[in-house]
């Protein structure tokens, strides 16, 4: 049987950085040989003993899990797995007496898991922040920071002309640390793009209950508070929001004196959110879900804290294998860099430009190497897994110059940079 694991990123050797085999994987986890040795459950249970069985079971149990995660799998790979993961527990149970042997251990989280759960979740697992970045004109929103990893949050990136550094140059001083500009595009165009999704659907936030999972600084659900009117509107981040510094910049802008009583915010963890079962009307992410390491049990969460008449709207740009999908355009506007080029290198031709301290640029990279690889198709899958249907789409696409390099990649995996849907619970 086939394992799926994490691809091994490859090195080119010498010379230009950006040199070497081009990085074109299309998948985000690649397939590798047949193992030598048959996966446990794959031994039969004709004359296996409980521990055995148990062993099976903890490892069939792990398997259905990382089926799940990896999503390059058909829906019903998983379902299989599960199947097959009951059949064995079943077989233990006959073989082993009451007492004989401890339980085995519990069953992958379902579809809907049952209680609430508080904010936990391990550091460093799940998902990440993005890059505080501005999108290229004419496009929606990027969040400042979604479900993000990191304490200290850098301040915004101001595009700036780049170009290569001269031979023997030394790297420009980062500039002064300079007050965080009013976003207007997640104050406003963002905001309106929802509302507008939901609104030709005839699906209103006023009056209900809303969740953002992903809310970043805060400003996107200030102007859905102010603009759709939610009875509550709960916004989710892995980093608490700086409610004081939100509150300085409306003022500043002038659009509040006070954050409203609609609204609040809660910190999260990685992949559990602190809400009960079916505690919201509406769910919302915007800009997320591209950061998101784990996005079924992501979904699984979402899908537990909605109401069985809720709606889901999530929208993601830009997509990893899409032109822009690195989030480093003011280094590489040309795009596709990372299917082009090995990190490292990626890495040292933004280090020989920075535009902010060390430690501001270390999270624009580890937001870059932590990007996941899902594609449209892949995200579909998760939210099949996690109990979604989707009924409503918009793929955002663009007019893009293909290298050469990239030639033999799907179309569809090239072009579609972002999406906008509609899912219901199933």
């Amino acid at each position: 049987m086939s394992t799926h694991r994490a691809p091994r990123r490859r090195r080119p050797g010498g010379g230009d950085p950006f040199e070497g085999e081009p990085q074109a994987d299309t998948q985000w986890f690649a397939a590798l040989a047949e193992d030598e040795e048959p996966e446990p459950w794959e031994r039969g249970v004709t004359a296996a003993s409980p521990a055995t069985l148990a062993t099976d079971v903890a490892a069939l149990s792990e398997r259905v899990a990382a089926l799940e995660d990896c999503l390059v799998w058909e829906v019903a790979a998983a379902q299989t797995a599960r199947r097959e993961l009951s059949e064995l527990r079943g077989r233990l149970d006959e073989l082993a007496g009451p007492g004989d042997f401890p339980p085995p251990a519990a069953d992958p989280p379902a579809p809907f898991p049952g209680p609430a759960r508080s904010c936990g979740g391990a550091a460093g697992v799940g998902a990440r922040r993005r890059a505080a970045a501005r999108r290229p004109a004419g496009r929606p929103s990027v969040r400042p920071s979604v479900l993000g990893r990191l304490r200290s949050r850098p301040g915004p990136w101001r595009p700036g002309a780049r170009g290569p550094a001269s031979p023997g140059a030394a790297p420009p001083a980062p500039r002064a640390a300079e007050p965080a500009p009013w976003p207007e595009e997640s104050y406003g165009t963002a905001v309106q793009h929802v509302m507008t999704f939901l609104g030709d659907e005839g699906i209103s936030l006023a009056g209900t209950v809303v969740g953002d999972v992903g809310c970043g600084d805060g400003v996107m659900d200030l102007g859905l508070a102010h603009k759709a009117a939610p009875e509550l509107l709960v916004g989710f981040d892995i980093d608490p929001v700086d409610q004081a510094g939100l509150l300085a910049r409306a003022r500043a802008r002038g659009v509040a004196t006070e954050l409203p009583a609609n609204l609040r915010f809660e910190t999260c963890g990685p992949d559990r959110l602190p809400a009960g079962d079916g505690s919201f009307d509406r769910l919302v992410s915007w800009s997320a879900f591209e950061h998101v390491v784990r996005p079924v049990a992501v979904l699984r969460e979402m899908r537990r804290i909605l109401r069985p008449d809720g709606v889901l709207f999530l929208q993601v740009w830009p997509f990893f294998h899409s032109k822009h999908g690195s989030h480093l355009w003011d280094w590489f506007p040309e795009g596709f860099v990372q299917l082009l080029h090995d990190p490292a290198a990626v890495d040292r031709e933004v280090r020989a430009h920075p535009d902010k301290g060390p430690a501001w640029i270390d999270n624009l990279l580890s937001a870059f190497h932590e990007l996941n690889r899902v594609t449209v198709d892949d995200l579909q899958r998760a939210l099949l897994l996690a109990g979604f249907s989707v009924t409503k789409l918009e793929l955002e696409t663009e007019t893009v110059h293909i290298p050469p390099e990239l030639a033999h990649l799907p179309i569809s995996t090239l072009a579609i940079s972002g999406v906008k849907l509609l899912a219901l619970p199933r």
